[in-house]
């Protein structure tokens, strides 16, 4: 077998270690292990490149390289490589000769057309669009492939029931939005390549943050009730509560897609950029890079707060009451990105005492938003119903683009764009 030598490189290196370590104890405690999911980079073209069991294996020890770890570690990461090559493969050999089948569960409207007339414009594909939950499981037996937004866990566990079942043949499964909640909670399941859409609508997602920005900063909403309500021309009330972004700090909660797509904005605006991630990042937009454990110092040197992170079980309620209270006096939340990573009652009490001047929010918890949610008495609030995404064509052709390009890609065998796992 093709991961036989792997194997045994990883032995060696593993036995090494054990026998150079004190009390031969095996491991490193000064080395990080690689991130899951990350990609590392192939060092193609470079002595590192040469090898006769794995590309990245050094043809003999020099300096760091020949470390017993450095060389198990990128023996762990050529078997990785193995097993995304032998998913692939596999997938590809199972559709060899016969029309790739793939199941699209259009529950939301964006991109709609545009993804159906994209992948029936593949050829050897047979598309069956669904729009429930139970008309997908029951076009799922005899699938190849699925494409689907992100849900709640109950529906992920019955789709995962049916993707795992005895006989099942579908060996790819696409995210057509950034978010896979509901699923990725429960870990995906083996034997299925997992992609999603990337940064497809992070564009249209960062201009809506910037559009709710502007709209609380220069006090729209005051605007309406006060002189297009009243017929007044009246800026007595208006004037002395508006603000601008410029010189002003915007702290961006999450630096993914979307998160850059913001500082690029913000950087047009001339505001300070500081991001809080879970890995700091340079970016040339941003001023700061803190990572999040450090959220409460971001947020007290910020105006404007703008939330763009991930929801996992580590964000839900990332912004509580106590976040809330460390934030500047008046400054603002921006929410696109899910609604349980505010707590939403704690957001409420900040914006009635006056320590919050205001909120923009395209998403809440739960949505949508009931009509006697005390959220919609607070003052200075912006509420848009989830469609931070929508109105943009080009977002719309990345979507129906990407799921059609990543399907070609699944037929001939070619590594896939945004995969999350290889099964």
């Amino acid at each position: 077998m093709a991961i036989g030598p792997h194997r045994r490189v990883r032995r060696r290196a593993r036995d090494h270690v054990r026998a150079a370590q004190p009390g031969g104890r095996a491991g490193h405690a000064d080395e990080p292990a690689p991130e899951r999911g990350r990609a590392q980079p192939a060092h193609h073209g470079t002595a590192r490149g040469r090898g006769a069991l794995d590309p990245r294996l050094p043809d003999a020890p020099t300096g760091d390289r020949g470390r017993p770890h450095a060389r198990a570690r990128a023996a762990r990461l050529g078997h990785r490589d193995e097993r995304r090559r032998a998913a692939r493969a596999a997938a590809a050999h199972a559709l060899k000769g016969t029309p790739l089948r793939i199941v699209y569960w259009a529950k939301l409207q964006l991109a709609k057309k545009e993804i159906i007339a994209a992948l029936d414009a593949v050829p050897g594909v047979e598309l069956q669009v669904t729009t429930t939950l139970e008309e997908t499981l029951a076009a799922l037996p005899g699938a190849h492939a699925l494409a689907l937004v992100h849900g709640p866990q109950h529906e992920a566990r019955q789709v995962f029931a049916a993707l795992t079942a005895p006989g099942s043949t579908v060996k790819w499964m696409h995210f057509i939005s950034a978010g896979r909640e509901g699923y990725e909670e429960l870990g995906w399941p083996p034997g299925i390549i997992v992609s999603y859409a990337g940064g497809g609508v992070s564009p249209a997602v960062a201009e809506h943050a910037m559009a709710l920005m502007l709209a609380l900063v220069r006090r729209v909403p005051d605007m309406v009730q006060v002189v297009m309500a009243r017929r007044a021309w009246d800026r007595t009330l208006i004037a002395p509560k508006a603000r601008a972004l410029e010189g002003g700090t915007l702290a961006i909660v999450g630096f993914g897609h979307i998160g850059r797509e913001l500082a690029k904005r913000a950087r047009a605006f001339d505001m300070r950029v500081v991001t809080v991630a879970r890995t700091p990042q340079s970016d040339p937009n941003v001023d700061e890079a803190l990572p999040l454990s450090s959220l409460h110092a971001a947020l007290g040197q910020a105006d404007v707060v703008a939330v763009a992170i991930a929801l996992t079980p580590e964000t839900t309620h990332l912004l509580d009451d106590a976040a809330f209270a460390a934030c500047k006096p008046g400054a603002l939340v921006i929410n696109v990105a899910r609604g349980p990573v505010l707590d939403q009652k704690a957001l409420v009490r900040a914006l009635q005492s006056g320590q919050l001047g205001g909120a923009g929010i395209d998403v809440s918890d739960p949505e949508p938003l009931p009509p006697d949610d005390p959220l919609w008495t607070c003052p200075n609030l912006i509420v848009s119903p989830h469609f931070a995404g929508s109105g943009s064509a080009r977002s719309i052709e990345r979507l129906a683009q990407g799921v059609a390009d990543n399907l070609r890609r699944l037929m001939a065998g070619q590594p896939l764009q945004h995969v999350v796992s290889n099964g």
